[in-house]
């Protein structure tokens, strides 16, 4: 037996307490000389006894009230595999599992009976671990961190001597989709290894740390000066290294390394393209292997298309699709020796194109829309058509054909802070005269929720107005500055025209290789000369010939920013005019703006995932809609499993590690669901939910290249033969970056309050019932029960 905090045991001194009480409340008789004293005497003396024995009983009973739960905030440990004798504590054993990506590759030949007894690495590398743990000495403490992704993930922080609790643990981990460099937990290591600080901590005579990997290397690098040989060289100075190699050397292997959508803006009835792009490594033997790319709409096979690599083992594979109707569409695309994929939804490892199978999916959600909401905002409203400062461009963005795909809605501009902007997809302020301190506050908000704005000077623009609420010091996230009128519309001397700027731009990229587009053909009499500001990110996406910017964009928060340096109409040129360039970048520039809520939904496995905008957005202008009835949102797993979530916009929802397709959804309030709103885990149930939105998280194919380290190249890193002095490798692994400080401070803490918890909690319960029960034994059968039971 032995206690996760032993000095707690000073308590036990309190039993003192009850003790003195005792010895100076007893009982002192007082001489009374009567007549029937000889009948008194007989009486005590036959009772003499049992008082005796009624007063030791109280003691006892008030001694164990006072002194247990000192035992029990001492936290004992009492299990055959946690004995600990103070000559045993001698060794450290920090145990380091590899849980990326490639850890998942299957044995060469799943179906001869060694294949199957050894599984894949992974499995391998937890049945190494446990026999480590088990066949351990008693007296051997055992700490475990994971390495996955580019976070800390201990596992057991402080060391336990308790192999049951211990193989739990393993049992637990699970194998991740993500990649790592393993810096970050080397420094961690390190730390453990420092001698302890009080003479009161636990020391250790021999340290020892086994590294459990597949030596891909895409994780470690063991070259000269490289950060992991540092950190090993730091580990080297106070532990023994181990290197356990559970990894398979593969001929090659294929993967699909990116998922794109032709568009950011999907509508309905609208064609748009799927693009995967597949890579291979290694040699095939086989001269002209046949591969396929599955595509699945919301799972159910949708198009099967032949894959066709290059001399360097690349390839495109291109999917058209179109969806009629509006909502979230989950796409995924995978790999396969056949056209048809498994029909049952089993792993059949024929369709299967090679032994590392993570790599072989990938997933993109498509959010379809109905139509895009755009408010303009009238800077010179008038009743008069073509006079005012917004027809020209509802003109170009709605000409009134069938299959319309804008919504518009126009209000003049002292408007804008009473109407809710987060009702729109893009706000177009065309030709403002000034904008105020608050409406310049609610754009602002808007921006960084995730909503896009097109902003557009023209002749009504007070630019001293705008230089005052737009400056440096009042509004920081603006990109430009806004200076005087360049050129006369009245007295046209000096013609500007577009420069594209090569088509960089995503805004003027359609326009390459199409003259007839009209850009060319635009001619500019004046506009208001923007100079970019050096400390705010911006980009240029048309220019003048003069130099000046013609269109800015730039990123505030969530949302998109496009800054249009001359207006939407004819008054300080011809863009407006029918067969120029206004129509095809007035689609563009809203497309383009209202593009930025929708890429927040697809993450590499180990990423942060934030939610949507629509489920963290406050109201902005106007007032707030009706609440509903919905419960608090629930995250939901691929295999199903859920956790309760508060969506914020700045406060990321999870950090999945698994690859699939993630659900962030919302209980419908129901009269029989009320039992299951305070649960914050539960079983999927399709029929009492509504999925609102889909989050793709994909495998991270760093580590789909099949290059191995050697195992003696591991051996030699960690050996000390990297030839720096101690000084210099104490140095390299004690550096740490701020945020990985916050966590070893925040990992020291929790360890000291969770150092062996699954077997001392159990004990300490256990000794606080019992002090619970004996305090009402104290209060009822001390007075009551007791002096009856001991007359008998």
């Amino acid at each position: 037996m032995s206690f996760a905090e032993p000095w707690l045991l000073w308590g036990l001194l309190l039993g003192a307490v009850p003790l003195a009480l005792h010895l100076l409340a007893r009982r002192q008789p007082v001489k009374l000389p009567w007549a029937a004293m000889q009948f008194l005497t007989a009486a005590i003396e036959k009772n003499r006894r049992r008082m005796r024995l009624e007063e030791l009983w109280r003691l006892l009973l008030r001694l164990a009230i006072v002194m247990l739960p000192a035992i029990a905030l001492a936290r004992p440990i009492w299990s055959s595999s946690a004995s600990i004798e103070p000559t045993d504590l001698a060794t450290r054993h920090i145990l380091v599992i590899d849980a990326t990506l490639s850890l998942g590759t299957t044995p060469a030949d799943r179906s001869s009976p060694s294949a199957v007894s050894t599984g894949i690495a992974w499995e391998r590398a937890l049945r190494r671990a446990r026999e480590v743990v088990t066949s351990a000495p008693a007296g051997t403490a055992f700490q475990i961190v994971v390495l996955a992704g580019d976070d800390l993930h201990p596992v057991v922080s402080e060391p336990s001597w308790a192999k049951s609790e211990l193989l739990g643990e393993l049992d637990r981990l699970r194998l991740t989709d993500t990649a790592a460099k393993p810096l970050a937990t080397l420094r961690l290591i390190r730390r453990w290894l420092e001698p302890p600080a009080t003479d009161a901590s636990i020391g250790f005579e021999r340290q020892i740390v086994t590294i459990f990997t597949d030596l891909q290397a895409a994780t470690w690098n063991f070259g000269e000066g490289s950060p992991d040989r540092e950190g090993l060289a730091a580990i080297r100075q106070r532990a023994e290294i181990r290197w356990e190699d559970v990894g398979d050397d593969l001929d090659f292997n294929q993967a699909i390394t990116g998922l794109e959508l032709s568009s950011a803006v999907l509508l309905r009835k609208e064609p748009f393209r799927v693009t995967a792009t597949i890579e291979r490594w290694g040699t095939i033997p086989i001269a002209k292997p046949l591969v396929f790319a599955l595509l699945k709409v919301d799972g159910q096979l949708s198009q099967s298309l032949p894959v066709d690599f290059d001399e360097r083992g690349r390839a495109k594979v291109v999917f058209e699709v179109q969806f009629e109707g509006s909502g979230q569409r989950a796409l995924e695309v995978g790999l396969s020796k056949i056209p048809t994929g498994s029909s049952t939804g089993t792993d059949n490892d024929g369709q299967h194109v090679d032994r590392r199978r993570a790599d072989d999916r990938r997933y993109v959600v498509a959010n379809i829309r109905e139509e895009l909401r755009v408010l303009l905002v009238d800077g010179k409203p008038t009743p008069a058509r073509f006079e005012n400062a917004t027809d020209y461009l509802r003109l170009a963005l709605d000409p009134g054909n069938e299959g319309q795909q804008f919504r518009i809605e126009t209000i003049p501009v002292d408007e804008l802070l009473s109407t809710r902007l987060m009702n729109f997809d893009v706000v177009c302020v065309c030709d403002p005269p000034a904008l105020s301190t608050n409406e310049v506050a609610v754009i602002e908000e808007y921006l960084r929720q995730g909503g896009g704005v097109i902003v557009g000077f023209g002749p009504q623009a007070r630019l001293a107005d705008f230089r005052q609420v737009l400056g440096r010091a009042t509004a920081a996230w603006w990109p430009v500055d806004v200076e005087e009128v360049q050129g006369n519309a009245d007295d046209p001397r000096e013609i500007v025209e577009f420069d594209p700027l090569g088509y960089r731009h995503p805004i003027v990229a359609p326009f390459a290789g199409n003259p007839g587009a009209g850009l060319a053909a635009t001619k500019t009499l004046a506009y208001v000369r923007l100079t970019k500001r050096p400390d705010v990110e911006s980009d240029v996406a048309l220019q003048f010939t003069s130099g000046d910017p013609a269109i800015v964009t730039s990123r505030v928060g969530a949302g998109r920013l496009v800054i249009v340096s001359t207006p939407f109409d004819r008054s300080w040129g011809t863009w407006a005019l029918w067969g120029h360039s206004l129509v095809p970048l007035a689609h563009e520039m809203v497309r383009y703006a209202a593009a930025e809520t929708d890429a927040v939904r697809s993450v590499v496995a180990g990423d942060e995932v934030f939610a949507h905008r629509s489920t963290t957005s406050d109201p902005i202008g106007g007032s707030s809609p009706r609440a509903g009835s919905e419960l608090p949102w629930m995250w939901v797993t691929p295999s199903g499993e859920e956790s309760m979530v508060l969506p914020a916009a700045d406060q990321a929802i999870a950090r999945p590690e698994q690859a699939g397709l993630y659900q962030l959804t919302r209980r419908i309030a129901a009269a029989n669901d009320s039992a299951n709103r305070n649960s914050s885990t539960a079983r999927r149930d399709d029929s009492s939910r509504e999925a609102t939105q889909w989050f793709a998280v994909n495998p991270d194919t760093r580590e789909s290249p099949i290059e191995r380290v050697a195992l003696a190249e591991a051996i030699s890193a960690s050996s000390g033969g990297m030839g720096s002095n101690n000084e210099e490798a104490n140095s390299a692994g004690g550096l740490q970056s701020t945020g990985e400080a916050e966590i070893l401070a925040a990992s020291d803490e929790s360890r000291r309050l969770n150092q062996d918890s699954p077997a001392s909690d159990g004990w300490s319960q256990l000794l606080l019932l019992v002090v619970f029960l004996l305090l009402l034994a104290d209060a009822i059968f001390g007075r009551t029960v007791l002096p009856r039971w001991f007359r008998r």
